[in-house]
C-alpha cells in the first residue's frame, strides 16, 4: 500500500504541475538499455542484443514536467517512464528530482538531476529457470524496488521560441540505464506591465 501511495503522488505531481502551467513539459523516447553489471539471469533474457545480456532492446516512453524553484538555474522535475523490458514484460519508473543548470547560455543548456524513484517490473519469478537476484520486492503480480538516489543527465538544444531538442541519460533499473531523446515545450508566461521607474520582474525565463 505505502508503494501504490507513493506513486499515486508523484503521478498527482505530474499532472498538476501540467495543469496549472508551470515552467516545460516533455516527452522522450529510448530503445536501448544498458546494464553493464553481471546478470545471473543472463541467459533466458529474451531481448538481448549481445551474449551477457549487457545491451538490450528495451522501446519506452518518459514523460516529465518542470517548475524552477531559483531563477532558471534550479528546478523540481516529476517524471514517469513506461516500457518493455529485458524479458519483453512490462516495466516502468517514477522519480522526482531536483535539476541544477550547469551550463544555460544561448542555444544550449546542460542539467544533472538527483531524487528518489519507484523502480517496477511484471513478475520475473514465473518465468523458467530465473534465478531470484534477491533485489526487488514483490506486490502482487509486479516486482518492486524504491531506490533513494537516482539520476540525470540532460542536454538540451533550442531551436525554436518554445521548443527544445532534448537528450539524456536516465536511469531505468537499479542496474542499468537508458539514452532517451525527444522534445521538451515551454510554457509561455504572461509578463505584467511594469512602469519604467520599476525593476523588472525577476521570473523564469529561457528566452
Amino acid at each position: 500500500m505505502k508503494v501504490l501511495k507513493y506513486l499515486s503522488i508523484l503521478i498527482l505531481l505530474l499532472t498538476a504541475n501540467l495543469c496549472f502551467a508551470q515552467n516545460n513539459f516533455s516527452i522522450k523516447a529510448y530503445g536501448l538499455g544498458v546494464h553493464p553489471f553481471s546478470e545471473v539471469n543472463s541467459s533466458i533474457l529474451t531481448k538481448k542484443i549481445d551474449a551477457n545480456g549487457k545491451l538490450a532492446f528495451e522501446p519506452g516512453l518518459i514523460i516529465a514536467s518542470e517548475f524552477f524553484i531559483n531563477s532558471n538555474s534550479v528546478s523540481l522535475k516529476p517524471m514517469q517512464s513506461i516500457y518493455l523490458d529485458r524479458m519483453g514484460k512490462l516495466a516502468g519508473f517514477t522519480h522526482l528530482g531536483f535539476r541544477a543548470y550547469v551550463y544555460n547560455k544561448k542555444r544550449h543548456t546542460l542539467a544533472l538531476g538527483i531524487g528518489p524513484s519507484l523502480f517496477y517490473r511484471q513478475n520475473w519469478s514465473e518465468i523458467d529457470n530465473y534465478i531470484n537476484e534477491d533485489i526487488y520486492n514483490e506486490f502482487d503480480s509486479f516486482q518492486y524496488k524504491f531506490f533513494m538516489l537516482s539520476g540525470e543527465i540532460e542536454y538540451s538544444y533550442y531551436f525554436s521560441k518554445l521548443n527544445y531538442l532534448s537528450f539524456s541519460i536516465n536511469q531505468i533499473d537499479l542496474q542499468g540505464f537508458t539514452f532517451s531523446v525527444g522534445v521538451k515545450q515551454l510554457f509561455k508566461y504572461k509578463k505584467k506591465k511594469h512602469s519604467a521607474r520599476k525593476k523588472a520582474c525577476d521570473c523564469p525565463s529561457f528566452r
